[in-house]
């Protein structure tokens, strides 16, 4: 993304301060039309919340993006937090993707 160095220059995330995050599909590809990977990015998100010092306000998934208010609870690095999600997200899309191509709508009924 041309000048996010200008962007991030003196932004410095603060303790029980609220941000709004929107993560974008690559290409802008519709992966949350799939109720199954919608569902697991919601998992996810819960997950995430809880492992991490912070605390999800609100999150509105639509087809091509995801709109996340949260809350930080610790000095966390808010970049670092996005990073480790977004490769957790993709980590378990690609599994839940493999699962479905391999065993067809069967996937639907084993995970929970």
């Amino acid at each position: 993304m041309a000048n996010t160095h200008k962007r991030l220059k003196g932004r410095c995330p603060t303790i029980n301060t609220f941000y709004t995050v929107t993560l974008c599909c690559d290409s802008r590809k519709p992966l949350f039309v799939n109720y199954l990977n919608a569902r697991l990015i919601a998992r996810e998100l819960a997950l995430f919340s809880k492992s991490n010092s912070l605390n999800t306000i609100c999150y509105v998934i639509m087809p091509v993006h995801i709109h996340w208010l949260l809350q930080l609870n610790s000095d966390s690095n808010l970049s670092n937090l996005i990073r480790n999600l977004k490769i957790l997200q993709l980590i378990n899309l690609i599994k839940i993707t493999e699962l479905t191509e391999r065993y067809g709508n069967q996937i639907i009924m084993t995970t929970k």
